[in-house]
């Protein structure tokens, strides 16, 4: 914009999912402003967890989605059709393409809109709310098309936002760096939609698509408002909204609304509407489900003074705050120096939750179950994870039982030492993830835990950690002890082996804030004490804090690169070094914490302590990511690079690629499963760091070709491993996997020439991939998921190299000879012996080079591959939004691009319109795709 804009953007607050809220918000908006000339309804929620409903018991979805914006829209007309007099009025519905997947005949479950009576499943729910906003948009249309108003449904595109935190599926979590875009892009439609003139009274009702086309409504639903199904849910809607119309219980409602505003924050179901006076436009936002916590009182170790203040929310880990100032200076305040007139968290604790917690604590198994678990646990589960201490967590169970009884049924768990009364919700997180762990044959004794025969452990893993988390919850801030950020680090744990990584995403945030809130992340002090016992007990516990931040880190900064989400934690603000290399003795108090020599016995936390040292680099690749395809400093990329190959060299023997030293393999058993996760996580990085470049630099396409068949390699190996050992790690091998095959898939689909006289490698390590993950698909629906996807993914790469053998255009590129791979594994491996960065200049090129097919072809005119933020040809295969509207066809079937007949009682409802991005005479972009040129096969026009 040349001129700032004067308009002011003014909030109203109400609750899309509590229908009486609606009026109010309505009824003050009339006092604002007196015309409105767009709105738009993009306010929504996704496969919340099953059995949410709104305060009128509706369906979240179909309530939130369908039900509260026919209400608003119903409310709001007046005011529209008094602004349609003097100019256009447009009404925009967000819906999506999943309403292809919503029922037939016409897209709504008339006699189970809830879902109530047939367990519809939460997707299938979504399906048929957004179905409901595309026939609302085309009903608004015919009734009020006359009156001047306008209305359009459109579908934003797939896009990274939280929209899916609580999705049944993790299908997005899986392939977000593949086949979602960034959520700027989200806005394109919209503003499209309704500033552009391809929305007009020719085009009244249509639906666009991505990136603000005209695109085709779900057949059987276009064929249901043919035969009337907007007259049938409008006339429906209408009775179910009539009686939240009354004056009075409006009124009362809207009165009560900030009380009603307190009592939602916790679920964040607020939509906020913001007017434009310029322009006047009207827009409901994003519904989120969200369980944001508030501040919480932070750690035992803090002084009396700081948790008398606790409710100011002063941070007892930062000593330059006003409190912690205080508390260095004048250090002779006591508790009794202080008026007791205001409850402290005991009295809170004690009013909220003794009867519930004990009811928790009552659920646990018995003290002999309870004890096979722990065994199992920390034999299987922990050496993985390398989550708990065995010697302190026994020490704290003992306690635990020496005083539970008599403490919660004499004078209730607020009498706790602080650091047990989350120890319970701790408990639970173990068994929970020892159930995950189970071997074939487990003890008979298990089995006494289920409810019933037909109870599966995988379902009752998950009852012991629900249990956990609701007893954290009612602990509240008190919670936020060191115990407490390591039940929440459990259940991270926990969550990533269901394979939930979106879940396991978002929940460790949450354990970040908690360890930086009790200063996890800072440098321990050394206490001054006269006691040696005491010196050394709070010596080792500084060591195991050191530990359960390092993993903190660890996973917080390799989720982070794997999905391409932001990291929680802030290297800037920590000072903590790194744990020592050692076990934690049982005579702890008479040893000094001593790090152990090369040849002395591994631990497990010998392969975290590695995986740290390269984590920690982590967010200079994101921060490299966020330039683009052409770094501003390919210096940086250069160093990177050379970091990763030398920490390769440095490993131990233990973990050497190539002819390991393996002595300690059968004592040790975690030690060749450690082995093959460091391998990966070599070659993780080295992916990571060229995947930006890979239409940009040709050594960095080469260096993801072979760090990926790396990967596979290694998970390969990784997966035989696990399969001999009765271990059921599957999702070690189940993420990896599917990663490094997507972007595999990626190279050789886009450069088939390159790679087509070597093809037979990778085809290979692409076969193994689909058979680990259809083997491991059969007890984990990640799994499943990604095989489903690798499968038509392979076909795809097969074709691309199909066409190859078969022109045998190999001129496209300014060499034909394939790679020279040997196995990325053995000794240096190729990728680090083929790109050394000492010998050859990095140069990334963004318009002439070996990567830019237009100077190697003139067939492919104007096509930059530094303007691609994502991998193209799997977003383009698996996603394309027009063509998902097809069911049942082939839509690489070049016949279906015909001329297409007008659609009876819609005719302007059709794809007439060009794309935003007009990418229809680049053949490179078709090739990539498989569309058919514009000299082939057109829409007519």
């Amino acid at each position: 914009m040349e001129k700032p804009s004067s308009g002011q953007i003014l909030p109203l607050v109400l609750d899309l999912a509590n229908l009486p809220t609606i009026k109010g918000a309505v009824e003050e908006l009339k006092t604002k402003v007196t015309k409105i000339e767009a709105v738009f309804f993009n306010a929504g929620v996704m496969t919340p967890p099953r059995g949410s409903k709104t305060v009128q018991n509706y369906e979240l979805q179909w309530g939130t989605n369908v039900v509260g914006h026919f209400l608003l829209q119903k409310l709001l007309l007046p005011l529209l059709l008094s602004s349609a007099k003097s100019s256009e009025v447009r009404i925009l519905w967000t819906s999506s393409d999943g309403h292809n997947m919503s029922p037939s005949p016409d897209g709504i479950f008339w006699d189970d809109i809830n879902g109530d009576k047939t367990n519809l499943g939460s997707w299938s729910l979504y399906a048929q709310s957004k179905a409901g906003n595309v026939i609302l948009a085309a009903e608004t249309a015919r009734r009020y098309g006359g009156e001047n108003i306008i209305s359009a449904s459109l579908n934003p595109g797939h896009l990274k936002t939280d929209l899916q935190r609580h999705s049944d599926s993790i299908f997005m979590g899986l392939i977000e760096k593949a086949l979602l875009y960034d959520a700027r892009y989200g806005a394109l439609t919209t503003l499209s939609a309704g500033l552009s003139n391809k929305l007009s009274k020719e085009t009244n009702g249509c639906y666009f698509i991505p990136w603000g086309r005209v695109g085709m409504i779900a057949p059987h639903v276009l064929k249901g408002l043919e035969n009337g199904s907007g007259t049938r849910l409008w006339e429906m809607l209408e009775k179910e909204v009539a009686q939240t119309c009354s004056v009075v219980e409006d009124i009362l409602a809207y009165s009560a609304l900030p009380a009603a505003q307190k009592a939602y924050a916790d679920m964040n179901r607020t939509a906020s509407i913001n007017i434009q006076h310029i322009g006047t436009s009207l827009s409901s936002s994003s519904v989120r489900l969200s369980s944001e916590t508030s501040p919480r009182l932070e750690d035992p170790g803090s002084s009396a003074l700081l948790r008398h203040a606790h409710g100011y929310g002063y941070s007892n880990s930062d000593s330059l705050n006003s409190m912690g100032i205080l508390t260095k200076v004048v250090t002779e305040i006591a508790r009794t120096d202080i008026p007791t007139s205001h409850p402290t968290i005991t009295s809170h604790v004690q009013s909220r939750i003794r009867a519930e917690y004990f009811g928790f604590v009552r659920r646990l198994p018995s003290r002999e179950v309870c004890e096979v678990m722990y065994q199992l646990f920390f034999i299987t589960a922990n050496q993985i994870f390398v989550a708990l201490d065995e010697t302190i967590f026994r020490e704290q169970l003992a306690r635990w039982w020496d005083i539970a009884y008599d403490v919660l049924l004499k004078q209730g768990p607020e009498t706790l030492p602080q650091e047990l009364q989350c120890f319970p919700a701790l408990i639970f997180q173990v068994i929970a993830v020892t159930l995950q762990f189970l071997p074939q044959l487990y003890d008979p004794r298990l089995d006494e835990l289920k409810f019933g025969s037909q109870q599966s452990f995988t379902e009752l893993s998950r009852e012991y950690t629900d249990c956990g988390m609701e007893l954290s919850k009612l602990l509240g801030r008190a919670r936020t002890t060191f115990v407490g950020v390591q039940h929440s680090y459990m259940r991270s744990c926990w969550l990533v082996y269901t394979g939930d990584l979106m879940q396991a995403w978002n929940h460790s945030g949450e354990t970040v804030r908690d360890a930086m809130a009790i200063g996890l992340h800072l440098e321990p002090e050394v206490p001054a004490s006269s006691q040696p016992e005491a010196l050394l007990d709070a010596l080792w516990m500084n060591e195991l804090r050191k530990r359960t931040w390092l993993n903190i880190l660890v996973w917080d900064s390799s989720m982070a690169l794997a999905l391409g989400r932001p990291m929680f934690v802030n290297l800037k603000e920590c000072t903590v070094t790194a744990p020592l290399d050692c076990e934690i003795p049982i005579d702890r108090l008479r040893r000094v914490p001593v790090a152990r020599s090369e040849a002395d016995r591994p631990t497990a936390i010998t392969e975290r302590l590695l995986r740290y040292k390269l984590s920690k680099r982590f967010y200079e690749i994101r921060e490299l990511e966020n330039e683009g395809p052409i770094p501003k400093d390919s210096e940086k990329v250069k160093e990177l690079h050379q970091y990763a190959l030398d920490f390769r060299k440095s490993l131990p023997c233990i973990f050497a690629t190539t002819k390991p030293d393996t002595k300690w393999d059968a004592d040790c058993t975690f030690i060749p499963i450690h082995r093959e996760l460091l391998s990966y996580l070599v070659d993780a990085f080295l992916m990571a760091l060229h995947r930006p470049y890979i239409f940009t630099r040709e050594k960095s396409q080469l260096q993801v070709y072979q760090s990926s068949l790396g990967i596979l390699d290694s998970q390969e190996k990784l997966f035989q491993t696990i399969r001999v050992s009765d271990k059921s790690f599957y999702m070690a091998v189940t993420f990896p996997t599917f990663d490094a095959a997507v972007i595999l898939a990626v190279v050789l689909v886009s450069s088939p020439e390159r790679y087509h006289e070597s093809f037979s490698r990778p085809y290979q390590s692409l076969k193994n991939a689909l058979d680990r993950l259809t083997f491991i698909g059969s007890i984990m629906t990640l799994a499943k998921v990604g095989a489903d996807i690798l499968q038509a993914t392979l076909s795809r790469v097969v074709a691309a190299h199909e066409r190859v053998g078969l022109s045998g255009d190999s001129h496209l590129f300014h060499t034909s000879t394939p790679p020279q791979i040997e196995d990325p594994r053995r000794g240096q491996s190729s990728a680090s012996a083929s790109l050394s960065p000492e010998l050859e200049p990095w140069h990334f090129e963004a318009t002439q080079s070996a990567m830019d097919w237009t100077m190697q072809n003139a067939g492919f005119p104007d096509f930059d591959f530094s303007n691609l933020e994502v991998p193209v040809p799997l977003k383009e295969l698996l996603m394309d939004e027009e063509m998902a509207a097809l069911s049942g066809v082939d839509p690489y079937d070049t016949s279906l691009w015909m001329s297409m007949q007008d659609q009876q009682g819609f005719q302007d409802i059709s794809a007439r319109q060009q794309p935003m991005m007009d990418t229809g005479e680049n053949s490179l972009w078709n090739y990539l795709t498989g569309y058919p040129t514009t000299t082939e096969n057109q829409f007519a026009q």
